[in-house]
């Protein structure tokens, strides 16, 4: 079974987020822009786990990118995971001011 996990982060900085995940993580970043979702950040096989790294609002759209979650500046989603628990662990216990926002599970895997 896969997961697909979001984490919330309350400091707006990506640049520093990104920089503490990948000491955490033991991720090579590639950093990316979109004219949807400007910049971001992402790592990850197409068919594995992907980790995708971005700010919550959209200066172009002037919108939200998860509106349920608007106190959470920057966004980590993490797709195709099997290791969800040991994943918010490291996260979790490595950076402060973050938060597990969701959890799905993807039972066809």
């Amino acid at each position: 079974m896969t997961n697909y996990d979001l984490y919330g982060f309350h400091s707006g900085d990506l640049n520093q987020i990104a920089t503490k995940l990948e000491a955490i993580l033991n991720i090579s970043w590639v950093a990316r822009h979109s004219s949807f979702i400007g910049d971001y950040f992402e790592f990850g096989e197409p068919r594995g786990e992907i980790f995708t790294l971005q700010t919550n609002f959209d200066d172009y759209e002037d919108d939200w990118m998860e509106p349920k979650f608007k106190e959470y500046l920057v966004l980590l989603y993490i797709s195709n995971t099997m290791r969800s628990t040991e994943l918010e662990t490291l996260i979790s216990n490595s950076m402060s001011e973050t938060a597990s926002l969701l959890r799905h599970s993807n039972d066809s895997a």
